[in-house]
């Protein structure tokens, strides 16, 4: 099984995980032309360790083929990636103190920390374009939102990797 993980990690996500923080798709139709590569993939390896293609004698899905393998959806993977981008610009190791800048970090009053519509830690303004909120830095601020009741920017970076891909449900 270790041979699969090194084949997934040198020929796959080598190519399609190439700078996502930046290059992410958008669109819908993208991400799936995305995820059908990684699906192809998937049950050719499949079809490597156990003999028969997944589409015979019966259809195996997509998400148990993926969670045989242990690898994980392309889009969780994109979600790590950002949230570990969130979390290395917050403790500096990507030093870029124009992206620091543009951060604006919530702090409710007490009473309100622990109501769930006061969970977002970064604050994203209601009025921007969709370009605006495209942008890597404030997409990644998004996925850290959606995510951060359950995690904490001041752990380790390997705890907090780790408390990620369990939250991502990403197993390699």
């Amino acid at each position: 099984m270790t041979l699969t993980f090194d084949t997934i990690r040198t020929l796959l996500r080598r190519k399609l995980e190439y700078a996502t923080v930046i290059w992410a798709p958008k669109d819908q139709s993208h991400m799936k032309k995305l995820e059908q590569i990684q699906a192809r993939f998937a049950r050719v390896l499949f079809l490597k360790y156990n003999g028969f293609y997944p589409a015979y004698p019966a259809a195996i899905s997509y998400k148990l083929l993926i969670e045989h393998l242990c690898i994980g959806s392309l889009e969780a993977r994109r979600n790590l990636y950002k949230l570990m981008f969130v979390h290395n610009l917050t403790s500096n190791n990507i030093t870029c103190p124009g992206l620091i800048e543009k951060i604006q970090i919530r702090v409710p009053i007490i009473s309100l920390r622990i109501r769930p519509e006061h969970t977002n830690y970064f604050h994203i303004p209601h009025n921007c374009s969709p370009a605006y909120l495209e942008s890597p830095l404030i997409s990644s601020l998004i996925c850290f939102n959606a995510y951060s009741p359950s995690l904490d920017l001041a752990e380790n970076v390997n705890l907090y990797k780790q408390k990620c891909r369990e939250i991502l449900n990403i197993g390699l």
